[in-house]
């Protein structure tokens, strides 16, 4: 996928995250999950991104935060404007990644043991593109991760 194939028009982030929560609805219902938001008090720039491409990205790491979250617990997405960056903070209490498979969880069709585990679906491709999506906004993408405890995602990206 070439970089221009991305088609980037001026995006309001929280509204991305709004379409996103709205389509887990169903999913977060089943688990007994609960999806929350902390966006900053002053309204969020306008971004250059590719719409859907981002909401893929999105999409892709709070389906896995959700999916791998014990009944009965909060899924959290912050935003909060740093300098240069707009960061998009995804905070699950779920399965966590075990420390050996963090240097490879973005890789293709690459699964944490323990997600395989608890989830037999799961392609092993949503952190991959989601990856390739932020990188492709000249963005980054990383996790911290404690096994049993959870994983919290972060997105940057740039504001200019």
């Amino acid at each position: 996928e070439s970089k221009n194939a991305y088609l980037k028009t001026p995006v309001h982030l929280e509204e991305i995250i709004a379409l996103e929560i709205e389509d887990s609805v169903q999913l977060a219902t089943e688990k007994q999950v609960t999806v929350t938001t902390v966006f900053p008090a002053s309204s969020l720039p306008v971004l250059m991104l590719d719409q859907e491409m981002m909401r893929l990205a999105i999409h892709n790491i709070l389906d896995n935060a959700i999916k791998y979250s014990p009944a009965d617990k909060n899924v959290e997405i912050s935003v909060a404007i740093n300098q240069t960056t707009v960061e998009v903070v995804i905070k699950d209490s779920g399965i966590g990644i075990p420390k050996a498979q963090h240097k490879k969880l973005f890789s293709m069709f690459s699964r944490a043991d323990n997600a395989v585990a608890a989830n037999s679906k799961g392609s092993g491709v949503g952190l991959f593109i989601a990856k390739e999506i932020v990188e492709a906004h000249q963005g980054k993408i990383w996790f911290d991760s404690v096994e049993n405890k959870g994983t919290t995602f972060h997105i940057t990206l740039p504001l200019k």
